[in-house]
């Protein structure tokens, strides 16, 4: 599988200049209770993950420049006792939902704006799987590939694929079976707002469906977990997602 991602090198750039613009925000505080069964996890209870994401318009408009946070607080997914909850906070300005309402791509459903939200992930000794950042104007992803590394997998040329059906409540999209393809590129260091890291594993990714292909490149790094997003949908929006700081209880 190759996967094509010409927008890299503009979002690369782009993502240079966002802390001369970045604004601060505030998060409500969240109860959560360290568990010591779970201290190797990357995603273990309590630990903090805050990133800044950045979504253009498929003329390369910015469309929204905005922080999301993210927490495992320790506890089973309520519609999945298997995965663990990951409690996601969302920055957003209400001013803005309109305009940014003006981009979706998804005509028949409606964004629904929150705060904040409860959804689940799995992280054991084989795999990390994610369920990404989808409500507000994220829920794109939905029909992205979601993120996901095998760790047997992790050597460059190795390659998988999974497929995910999508129920209802999701407009244009329910109902649809999306086939999801999964290489890896290469292992090096990633740049990022948080730090130079070293050791970070590429794997590009694309999500075949009824309505086209979307593509997602992300960077796995072993301490700090998926540390870079880059999605790009059917209709040629960009989003670049990173990791800006990483909070410790």
């Amino acid at each position: 599988m190759k996967v094509k991602s010409p927008y890299i090198v503009f979002i690369l750039i782009i993502s240079l200049f966002w802390s001369c613009t970045n604004s601060d925000y505030k998060f409500d505080h969240i109860a959560c209770e360290v568990s010591e069964k779970e201290q190797n996890l990357i995603y273990r209870p309590c630990r903090q993950f805050i990133f800044q994401a950045q979504y253009w318009d498929k003329n390369q408009q910015l469309i929204s420049d905005q922080k999301i946070r993210m927490m495992n607080i320790g506890k089973a997914w309520t519609y999945d006792s298997t995965q663990s909850t990951l409690l996601i906070q969302y920055e957003f300005n209400k001013n803005e939902k309109d305009r940014i309402e003006s981009y979706n791509i998804n005509p028949s459903r409606a964004i629904d704006w929150i705060d904040k939200e409860e959804t689940g992930f799995i992280e054991d000794k084989n795999n990390l799987w994610l369920h990404p950042f989808r409500a507000n104007q994220y829920h794109f992803t939905e029909i992205a590939p979601f993120p996901n590394v095998r760790y047997i997998d992790l050597f460059p040329g190795n390659k998988w694929a999974s497929r995910l059906n999508i129920h209802n409540g999701w407009g244009i999209w329910s109902n649809t079976q999306v086939k999801h393809y999964y290489e890896v590129v290469d292992i090096g260091s990633v740049n990022i707002p948080f730090q130079n890291l070293k050791n970070c594993t590429h794997i590009k990714s694309e999500a075949i469906s009824e309505f086209g292909t979307s593509t997602l490149d992300y960077w796995f790094h072993p301490e700090f977990g998926i540390v870079r997003y880059l999605y790009r949908n059917y209709e040629g929006q960009t989003c670049n997602i990173e990791l800006i700081n990483v909070i410790d209880p």
